[in-house]
């Protein structure tokens, strides 16, 4: 579905917190699922979160936010 595999975990800046990426494009932390901002919310203890901001990846030992990775598919996709 999109450019993070399943299986391939996420995390806060910190790297506290992580989550995996769900074939179906959704994420999993602890017990809750959902999508990248509902998790990033109900871990927040708010309505709404940004999960393009919040969540990372490792990418070639480089940790990236995941909207760079959104932010480049977009540039080369348009």
């Amino acid at each position: 579905l999109g450019i993070i595999k399943p299986g391939t975990s996420i995390f806060d800046q910190k790297k506290k917190i992580n989550a995996k990426i769900m074939v179906d494009g959704s994420i999993k932390h602890k017990e809750s699922a959902g999508s990248i901002h509902k998790v990033a919310a109900k871990i927040m203890g708010t309505e709404s979160y940004n999960g393009w901001t919040y969540w990372y990846c490792n990418v070639g030992g480089s940790i990236v936010p995941i909207d760079n990775l959104r932010q480049r598919f977009l540039s080369k996709n348009i």
